[in-house]
């Protein structure tokens, strides 16, 4: 994984531009390190949600499934009217072209014509916090859309792509499972030919400095993300299983059941937290 002195300086500077916040919904576990809020830390909302009890759940609800549903799998970007009337823009953000998070800019209070297209639902007129947040221009808005949209791009690309310069063999594998758990048809041939060995001594490879087969270690990867998905996502377990690449929803359900002790959807029940 890349660092992320490049991209926190850009998010920096993209906040003082817009005088706005930046927040990540991780969905994937891939944006560890990424030094935004997992949580909307902007003033407007952390007040609302002190004084207004329900706010917390209703924002919620409304970040944790609509949008996502809303963002389904494209990187178009969008803007949203939070339950309580704040604007805020929506940039998904695709490594490897599949969402893997969205990253929220705002909040923004938009008038009249200023008022861009943006998605709503279940509006709500108890908004306690008197305080309004700053006016976006309809003059900033194709600005503030192309930076968010690069924002994205590079951060994608961060987790997307290998570290230069290769790294020992170790790395290598590490980098490979990292990038390609979620491709059903990656397996220890495609390993080989990443790290430039022959698929027999890459075996004898894995298993000397690991400990464990190609196999075990794909699936460990591929069940931590499931894991993380279960817990920030809305993706069904159908979506979730195809993202981290298993067959079908059943072979996941027995590799996870096998694994963690229960099944995926006893794991969501137990485990599952906000994202707003």
């Amino acid at each position: 994984m890349n660092d992320f002195k490049t991209f926190e300086a850009a998010a920096k500077a993209f906040e003082r531009l817009f005088n706005c916040r930046l927040c990540l919904h991780d969905y994937v576990g891939r944006f560890v390190g990424v030094p935004l809020p997992r949580f909307h830390l902007n003033p407007f909302c952390t007040e609302l949600k002190k004084r207004h009890p329900k706010a917390e759940r209703v924002c919620v609800a409304f970040d944790h499934y609509s949008i996502q549903k809303e963002a389904g799998n494209s990187p178009e970007p969008f803007y949203k009217y939070c339950p309580y009337g704040y604007l805020e823009a929506i940039f998904p953000v695709m490594p490897d072209g599949r969402l893997g998070g969205i990253l929220f800019a705002g909040p923004f209070k938009c008038e009249g014509s200023s008022m861009p297209k943006a998605f709503h639902a279940n509006i709500q007129d108890d908004n306690p916090v008197l305080k309004l947040p700053p006016v976006l221009l309809p003059e900033r808005q194709g600005d503030l859309t192309a930076l968010g949209v690069l924002l994205a791009e590079q951060l994608a690309a961060c987790v997307s792509h290998p570290r230069e310069g290769g790294g020992t063999r170790r790395e290598l594998i590490e980098q490979f499972i990292d990038r390609h758990y979620g491709n059903r048809q990656s397996g220890l041939p495609e390993l080989a030919e990443f790290i430039g060995l022959t698929p027999a001594r890459t075996s004898e490879l894995v298993k000397r400095t690991f400990g464990e087969s190609f196999v075990t270690l794909l699936n460990r990867k591929r069940i931590s993300a499931a894991q993380q998905m279960l817990q920030y996502s809305a993706f069904n377990l159908e979506m979730i299983a195809s993202r981290c690449g298993f067959n079908d929803s059943a072979y996941f359900h027995r590799v996870f059941r096998r694994c963690c002790g229960e099944t995926p959807a006893q794991y969501r029940e137990r485990t599952a937290r906000p994202t707003a």
